[in-house]
């Protein structure tokens, strides 16, 4: 391992793994960090609030549902 700093992504990966006894390849580490980082990055946009404006009201059609 380099010695680097770690990023946030890289400590609360590494926590995760620990906890569920597994382990990365070290040629694959930094892909599998630029992964977890793109999908906590995700999981931040999906769990924001969105008001009404954001799920209009006509995106479905009743007779196109109810058939």
């Amino acid at each position: 391992m380099t010695d680097t700093p770690k990023t946030a992504a890289e400590v609360e990966f590494d926590v995760f793994l620990a906890r569920a006894g597994m382990a990365v390849p070290a040629d694959r580490r930094d892909t599998v960090i630029a992964g977890w980082a793109d999908f906590r990055a995700q999981l931040d946009l999906l769990h924001t609030r969105r008001d009404a404006a954001h799920e209009p009201s006509n995106i479905f059609r009743v007779k196109g549902v109810a058939r």
